[in-house]
């Protein structure tokens, strides 16, 4: 999310630019929301938007270069800028090719920047086609690259994903943004529709899972495997 995310520690010296990467139409909407949030503060005084349709941004009044924008995740990507700060949203989404030309494209745009340039990765988790994301986060977890700073916040293991308890221990917004009650409605529709099982477990819990829904109640599945089993 590109909202409050700038940052001007010496503006005098150089500018600040953010890119914020986003389906088309997330990325508009994002990029409305955060101009709505500036206008509606005492910190409009002191920037200035542009809402043309693919053009959409918000400006520093006097400090060029300082603004933020975003851009359309193609291979072609941040070619000719340098932004010092790129937000790549929802990567589970990304192919293992458009994921690397992404990350290829911002290391030559920020390498004159030095420390002062960084690289976000917003994401719940994905299905096992989510390979370029997949494999950051096992590279994350296992501390491969000490540049890498890995925040997650998913189910424990073993966990009871229907439990409001065990949401309490890992979800972020829950009790902030999120009631529990609204999580316990998409539950209880989660446990009567099996298509709609992974995308609980993988959107509200974010864990791994093999598709984006699935075909059988696997609660079902699990209970006729176990008669099958101890059948004499």
């Amino acid at each position: 999310m590109p909202a409050h995310a700038t940052s001007h520690d010496d503006t005098r010296r150089t500018g600040r630019r953010l890119f914020h990467r986003a389906n088309r139409r997330s990325a508009r909407k994002r990029m409305m929301e955060f101009i709505e949030l500036i206008e509606s503060a005492p910190a409009k005084a002191v920037f200035k938007a542009t809402r043309s349709n693919g053009g959409e941004s918000i400006k520093l009044d006097g400090k060029p270069g300082c603004h933020v924008t975003k851009f359309s995740p193609t291979f072609s990507a941040l070619h000719g800028e340098h932004p010092h700060l790129v937000v790549l949203d929802e990567i589970w989404h990304f192919d293992k090719d458009l994921g690397e030309a992404l990350l290829g494209a911002a290391e030559p745009a920020q390498v004159t920047l030095g420390r002062r340039a960084q690289v976000f990765m917003v994401s719940t988790m994905g299905t096992l086609k989510s390979q370029f994301m997949n494999d950051l986060i096992a590279a994350a977890r296992a501390g491969e690259d000490p540049g890498v700073c890995l925040i997650e916040y998913s189910m424990p293991e073993g966990a009871d994903p229907f439990d409001p308890a065990t949401w309490w221990k890992f979800h972020p917004a829950l009790g902030n943004t999120i009631t529990e009650e609204s999580l316990q409605d998409r539950a209880i529709k989660a446990q009567d529709d099996p298509a709609k099982r992974a995308t609980w477990l993988r959107a509200y819990c974010n864990l791994l899972t093999a598709t984006t829904e699935s075909l059988f109640d696997l609660s079902i599945w699990d209970e006729h495997e176990n008669a099958r089993a101890y059948t004499i």
